[in-house]
């Protein structure tokens, strides 16, 4: 796949005036710059690869996207793409891009000397955008289908933040990142067995969480796998209903008390038990919203309302697209720790979208969003130097390097609609601990994104906590959130808060054949996890 970067530069003077009667092919022995595929006219969906010939682009040229007229992003081609066409992967389903016809437009540009750069040529293609699936079927009885042995992995990317706005006092907030988590789990089917008390196939399922990063204040880290947590039986019936659960709280403490969006389960959505169309709604009763910060048997167990919203394409799978959603206050909920922030009086809303491939019973996707408000006396500017009241971040000094370069520079748009132009390399960080440094750049109004990053910071490691130093580090302590030392001076003051998490859960492996050796310990999962029943 072509490695992508955003061209970086400081001072941009572009006129985009009179490119539409650029000649393409711009200089004598230079291929034309020519869209080659999608070919104009042609039917796309999901990610569609843009390509130009590689020999079109002079040195130190790059090409800007416009999808309708709106500059969408501008890339520069790699040194090692010689031979290679100029590509870009066009994202239309995270795009959001509706179905129907849509131009895309590449231009040329070509550095003039100095920092200056002008239009040399464009091109453009007009494509049927097909996401949405019209001739499929017009009911459907949706069911996971299991098979021995069959082995998937789930990409899941977690993103929990403070949302800003205006305060009560009238100071205007921005969002504020409480952590992006990255991890990777393994759902194995180990065993398929037709249950004559149920009436159905019953699945025993593994879940394993076998990676997991965790990104705060700029630092990314990486666990070793022996802290991960322990595997997650359970056994599943076909509508994705769980009937026993063995290992749901074992290794989650330190990531709950943390709040941070961590789970060791694939938490597989409950299908609806009858035939269902397009436009149909079904509640689902007892269902997880999984809230970080709580462990999973206090997980309050809640009403989801369900709607089939169409069939559409998703990675390359022909889906059925469910929408779950909840709001209000669970209950026998009184507050909710999110984190370094203890929310009372803590309202929910839930939802969830759901991409179950309705030919193959495989769950493709889902896209989940929490969002709690309430009140709190944490405060939204972070913690005190040198540690706070809510647990307190590593004292000595700001830990991580400081922002990069300022707001983007205007990008010259197409109709005279906003735009904006990559920001120049961020500037070195302040002191903070070494090798880290918040990326530069923010987008113009309007559009854009961000530019390099910055430098790294220097000095100002995270104060030691106490304790013997032999001691083995906790999970605070390895994220840099064990610092002491005293919070915010003064009395808290209560004020509302909304904090979101957001979760994205992807397929993106599965070997399709049986798992050697693994009959045998299945079998005694399986009557370990029944004797375990029976004692609740």
């Amino acid at each position: 796949m072509t490695i992508q970067r955003a061209l970086q530069l400081s001072v941009c003077t572009l006129v985009l005036g009179g490119v539409a009667h650029i000649s393409a092919a711009h200089a004598q022995g230079q291929s034309p710059f020519t869209i080659r595929k999608p070919l104009d006219g042609s039917s796309v969906r999901e990610k569609v690869r843009i390509e130009i010939p590689r020999a079109s682009i002079g040195s130190g040229g790059f090409v800007a996207i416009y999808v309708d007229g709106k500059f969408s992003l501008a890339l520069a081609p790699q040194e090692s793409e010689d031979g290679k066409p100029f590509t870009y992967v066009w994202d239309t389903k995270s795009e959001k891009i509706s179905d129907g016809e849509h131009t895309v437009r590449a231009v040329l540009f070509e550095p003039n000397g100095g920092s200056s750069a002008s239009p040399k040529g464009s091109s453009e293609v007009k494509v049927n955008v097909a996401n949405v699936i019209h001739d499929g079927p017009s009911s459907l009885l949706l069911r996971y289908k299991y098979a021995e042995g069959i082995n998937r992995d789930y990409a899941r990317e977690g993103k929990s933040f403070i949302v800003g706005g205006v305060s009560e006092t009238g100071t205007t907030t921005s969002n504020q990142n409480l952590a992006d988590v990255k991890s990777k789990i393994n759902y194995d089917i180990q065993s398929v067995d037709f249950d004559r008390d149920k009436g159905m196939d019953v699945a025993l399922v593994r879940n394993k969480l076998t990676q997991l990063s965790i990104l705060q204040n700029g630092t990314e880290t990486t666990l070793d796998p022996g802290q991960l947590s322990n595997s997650v039986y359970q056994e599943l019936a076909p509508t994705g209903k769980a009937f026993f659960e063995i290992g749901t709280a074992a290794g989650l403490a330190e990531f709950l008390s943390l709040g941070l969006p961590v789970n060791n389960t694939l938490e597989l959505p409950e299908l609806p038990t009858a035939r269902v169309q397009i436009g149909d709604t079904w509640s689902t009763e007892d269902q997880r919203i999984d809230i970080p910060g709580m462990p999973q048997a206090l997980q309050p167990k809640v009403k989801l309302d369900n709607k089939l919203v169409d069939l559409e394409w998703q990675d390359g799978y022909p889906t059925a697209r469910i929408h779950q959603s909840y709001k209000g206050t669970p209950a026998g909920v009184k507050s909710v720790l999110f984190g370094p922030a203890e929310v009372s009086a803590p309202t929910l809303a839930f939802d969830r979208d759901i991409y179950v491939a309705y030919n193959s019973g495989v769950l493709v996707k889902t896209i989940r969003t929490l969002t709690v408000s309430g009140r709190t006396t944490y405060s939204t500017n972070g913690p005190a130097q040198g540690g706070g009241a809510n647990g307190g971040y590593p004292g000595a000094g700001s830990p991580f390097g400081g922002s990069g370069g300022g707001p983007a520079m205007t990008f010259p748009s197409e109709g005279g609609k906003g735009g904006g132009f990559p920001g120049a390399p961020g500037s070195a960080g302040r002191s903070g601990a070494p090798g880290y440094g918040k990326s530069g750049g923010f987008p113009a109004e309007g559009g854009g994104f961000s530019g390099g990053p910055g430098s790294s910071g220097r000095g100002g490691y995270p104060g030691a906590s106490g304790g013997s130093p032999s001691a083995p580090l906790t999970l605070a302590q390895i994220l840099g959130q064990a610092g002491g030392g005293a919070g915010n001076s003064g009395e808290p003051v209560e004020h509302a808060i909304t904090i979101k998490a957001v979760t994205d859960t992807t397929l993106v492996a599965s070997n399709g054949s049986a798992v050697g050796a693994k009959t045998t310990s299945l079998k005694t999962s399986k009557r370990t996890m029944k004797k375990s029943s029976r004692k609740h």
